[in-house]
């Protein structure tokens, strides 16, 4: 036959596939070492004049704090 066999022995059970890749389940996810923010989270946006920071944003709602960056962003260019 010449092909991979359809069926293998793999820890004394019959199972589909082959012995190289013995199906053993998905492992567990680790548990974080970093401790959870006890306050609400703070999101920081840079907008940049050139090289130089011409403004940081810090907001709770991360889509308040994009739109806020684009817009200042917009502005700063107009007045370059």
């Amino acid at each position: 036959m010449g092909g991979y066999p359809s069926k293998s022995h793999v820890n004394g059970g019959l199972t589909h596939g082959t012995c190289v890749a013995p199906a053993r389940g998905m492992s567990t996810e680790p548990e974080s070492t970093q401790p959870t923010p006890a306050g609400p989270v703070v999101h920081q946006f840079t907008v940049l004049r050139g090289m130089a920071v011409a403004l940081v944003i810090e907001t709770c709602d991360w889509y308040s704090g994009l739109l806020q960056a684009a817009l200042a962003r917009v502005r700063l260019e107009g007045q370059n």
